[in-house]
C-alpha cells in the first residue's frame, strides 16, 4: 500500500500533466477514487479549486458537485461552487443550487446566515411570503442583516407601519454597530414617516 501523502504527489503531478495533455483529463475521474479513504481531504474539491485557479469554470464546477456529494456538509466546497456558476453566468443554476444549499444548512444546522440568503434568494424571485418567513427565522436566531432586509421588504411592499416596527426594533435590540447602519435605520424610518404622511 502507498502512503497517503505519496499518493496525492502522484496525483498531483498527473493532474498537472493531464492539463498538458487532455486526452488524459478524463481519466482524473478514475484515480479520485483512490483517495475515498482520506477523511482529511475531499479531492474532488481540490481537484476542482485546480480548475478554477486554471480558469477552466466547466471542470470546476463538475469537481465541485463531485466534491459536495462526496461531503455534503462542506460549506466552502458550496460556497466556491456556486461561485464558479455566477462566473459562468448560469443564474438559473445558482438559484437552484443556492436554495437546496441554504435549506440543507437551516435543516441541519439551524444556519442563521443560510435564513438570511433564503430571505434574499426569495426575495429576488418576488417570492415575498418566502422571504419573509426566513427573515423572521434570521431575526429569531439572532441575525442583525435580517431586521434590515424584513424592513427593507416591507418598505417596498408599502407595509409602512411594520418596517417601521423592524427598524425600531433594530434600534432597541442594539443591532446598529456602525455609523452608516445608523443612518440608514434613520433614513429608512424619515422615508417611512414621508409614506404614512407623519412628517
Amino acid at each position: 500500500r502507498m502512503d497517503l501523502k505519496i499518493k496525492h504527489r502522484v496525483f498531483n503531478e498527473f493532474l498537472i500533466f493531464a492539463v498538458k495533455n487532455p486526452t488524459y483529463l478524463k481519466d482524473i475521474d478514475k484515480a479520485i477514487p483512490y483517495f475515498n479513504d482520506d477523511k482529511e481531504i475531499n479531492v474532488a474539491k481540490e481537484v476542482a479549486k485546480f480548475f478554477w485557479k486554471k480558469n477552466d469554470l466547466e471542470n470546476a464546477s463538475k469537481y465541485f458537485e463531485k466534491g459536495i456529494k462526496k461531503n455534503s456538509d462542506d460549506v466552502e466546497a458550496m460556497e466556491l461552487f456556486l461561485e464558479v456558476l455566477i462566473q459562468k453566468q448560469d443564474f438559473q443554476l445558482v438559484s437552484k443550487k443556492a436554495e437546496e444549499y441554504f435549506l440543507k444548512a437551516v435543516e441541519k444546522n439551524k444556519d442563521n446566515t443560510a435564513m438570511n440568503y433564503l430571505g434574499s434568494l426569495y426575495a429576488k424571485q418576488e417570492k415575498y411570503e418566502l422571504a419573509e418567513k426566513y427573515w423572521k427565522m434570521a431575526i429569531e436566531n439572532n441575525n442583525r442583516e435580517a431586521y434590515f432586509n424584513l424592513g427593507n421588504l416591507y418598505i417596498e411592499l408599502k407595509k409602512y407601519d411594520l418596517a417601521e416596527q423592524y427598524y425600531k426594533l433594530i434600534e432597541e435590540n442594539n443591532k446598529i454597530e456602525t455609523l452608516h447602519e445608523l443612518g440608514v435605520v434613520l433614513h429608512n424610518l424619515g422615508v417611512i414617516n414621508e409614506k404614512k404622511g407623519d412628517y
